[in-house]
């Protein structure tokens, strides 16, 4: 999947502040709206401007560290999903969010007023060892795979993601076959590609692929089945187990 590495945001760890006041994302909405509303899913954002500001900390002084274009390379609107939220001793709320950038797993702050908030009701669990992938809307079960990984060489990394993009290909044969689902994630041996080696959940025309350690690091679905997670939204959250 050809990209162009997205920009390279400068952010505290997730794991470098603990707020001392903390509003869970789930089951409860920062927007005010409970999980009765929202049966299953995670609370997403988009920009409500050209860009994400992104901040390290929350809270009173906080100091902007970058700013995210507010669509992927397509021009695609970029959802990210919600881990957390805060309210500082002004009443400003803040969001915390997975970023689609390097190192894998970083997250970083936006100011609740500058973005827009949605309930996405799917998610996406690979399982690396069983080579198999699942897609949930809810709590049910919709899609169940036999899918390729990486080789031992060019391994899939595990972790927390998110669908970054939707990106259709017009050759079956191709090497991502029809369709593929571009993941916030990046591969930990590959840097030099373009897109700086960023993963995907992509089609492939070989039956064969199933069940085998073959790839660069993506995930690999038979085609026809790649076909059924076309409507998968942007946000939704990927677990990738090992």
């Amino acid at each position: 999947m050809s990209a162009s590495a997205c920009d390279r945001v400068a952010v505290t760890p997730a794991a470098a502040f603990v707020p001392p006041r903390s509003e869970s994302a789930e089951p409860r909405s920062l927007d005010g709206s409970t999980n009765r509303d929202h049966p299953g899913g995670v609370q997403v954002v988009g920009s409500r401007g050209f860009a994400f500001s992104i901040f390290g900390q929350p809270g009173p002084g906080a100091v902007l560290e970058h700013k995210l274009a507010a669509t992927n390379d397509w021009a695609q609107p970029l959802r990210l999903p919600v881990t957390d939220g805060f309210r500082d001793a002004e009443g400003t709320r803040w969001l915390r969010v997975r970023l689609p950038i390097r190192p894998n797993g970083s997250e970083g702050w936006v100011r609740r007023t500058d973005v827009r908030s949605r309930w996405v009701p799917d998610k996406i669990v690979v399982d690396l060892s069983e080579h198999t992938l699942r897609r949930y809307v809810g709590k049910e079960l919709v899609t169940h795979e036999r899918i390729a990984v990486g080789s031992p060489a060019t391994p899939t990394p595990a972790g927390r993601f998110f669908v970054w993009a939707h990106v259709g290909y017009a050759d079956p044969s191709g090497p991502y076959g029809v369709f593929a689902l571009g993941l916030s994630g990046f591969s930990h041996v590959i840097t030099d590609w373009t897109g700086g080696g960023r993963i995907a959940i992509h089609g492939t025309a070989d039956r064969s692929d199933g069940g085998s350690d073959v790839s660069h690091g993506c995930v690999r679905v038979y085609n026809p089945q790649m076909r059924a997670l076309e409507d998968v939204p942007l946000g939704t959250p990927v677990t990738i187990r090992a």
